[in-house]
């Protein structure tokens, strides 16, 4: 399998995007990566990605007020209609 080699006004732009962010999203969660979620070198294996990402935007819901346990008080219902992941780099 090819590396992809990023060139440096692309590291450059992702690094400027990456500030960006940083800056108008103020919103952090832990989570310990589990046993499960790694392969034999310690990195979390692309399919776990999508797992770990659910687990982020309930906890960013929950710290917005907008998700209640059980779902139906909630004050707004935030379905998944579809997900998908682009890999731009190597872990």
């Amino acid at each position: 399998m090819a590396e992809m080699q990023l060139t440096p006004e692309q590291l450059e732009a992702l690094e400027a995007e990456r500030g960006r962010l940083e800056r108008s999203f103020k919103f952090t969660h832990g989570h310990r990566v589990r046993y499960d979620e790694v392969d034999a070198q310690g990195v979390v294996g692309s399919g776990s990605w999508l797992n770990l990402l659910h687990v982020a935007r309930v906890e960013y819901l929950r710290n917005l007020g907008l998700f209640l346990e059980g779902g139906g008080r909630a004050p707004i219902q935030l379905v998944v209609r579809r997900v998908g992941a682009e890999f731009l780099a190597p872990a």
